[in-house]
């Protein structure tokens, strides 16, 4: 069973580093109000409230100062 975010929690902002942290936060997709699927290529940064991710984005890099947003997705339920 899920947990439900407690946003009384502080927001905690956490690059995905690694195979693990895509798989742990990537499992919950269904959380998501859209879907999306892990790509290393692309870094992504998730909103976590306590161990809970309740968000994320993924950027694709143009250059070494710019970027455009690839996906954003919120947590529901």
């Amino acid at each position: 069973m899920n947990q439900k975010p407690s946003l009384k929690k502080p927001i905690e902002l956490r690059l995905l580093e690694g195979e693990a942290d895509y798989k742990a936060v990537f499992a919950q997709e269904k959380e998501f109000n859209i879907n999306f699927h892990p790509n290393p290529k692309f870094p992504t940064i998730v909103a976590f409230a306590g161990t809970i991710p309740v968000g994320f984005i993924q950027v694709k890099m143009n250059a070494p100062y710019s970027a455009e947003i690839y996906t954003l997705g919120t947590r529901y339920g």
